[in-house]
């Protein structure tokens, strides 16, 4: 299997576009990021209709010589991230749910006495 990157710089684009090109014997597949207004009239309505309150973050436009192609769409609400996988006939094949936390350090360990663990004095170690 090989595998390249290739960088496009039109003058005519705002920022560059990596697409990124997989070879293998009778498959080829190409991922291209595209902005969310180039995405079918119908995957728009779904997502003003379904996730109006989320942000869409990615939404990339994957190619095959021997299969459909499809949409993968990354979309974010506070931590709640959603990522959907649309058909070229924009009709919804997968949708991956994740959440995504975060520490800082002020956080108790432990919420109440009976959750501590049980511990030896420390006279015990000796």
């Amino acid at each position: 299997m090989t595998g390249f990157i290739k960088l496009l710089s039109l003058s005519s684009l705002l920022f560059p576009v990596a697409v990124i090109v997989e070879t293998v014997p009778g498959y080829c597949q190409q991922t291209t990021k595209i902005s969310a207004k180039e995405l079918p009239m119908q995957i728009q309505y779904f997502l003003k209709e379904k996730y109006e309150k989320y942000s869409v973050t990615l939404v990339e436009k994957t190619t095959n010589i021997n299969m459909p192609g499809f949409y993968k769409i990354s979309l974010r609400r506070k931590t709640r991230l959603v990522y959907l996988y649309f058909d070229e006939a924009g009709t919804l094949v997968n949708k991956e749910k994740e959440r995504i936390f975060t520490y800082d350090g002020t956080e108790t360990e432990y919420k109440s006495s009976d959750e501590k663990p049980n511990t030896l004095p420390m006279e015990h170690l000796h």
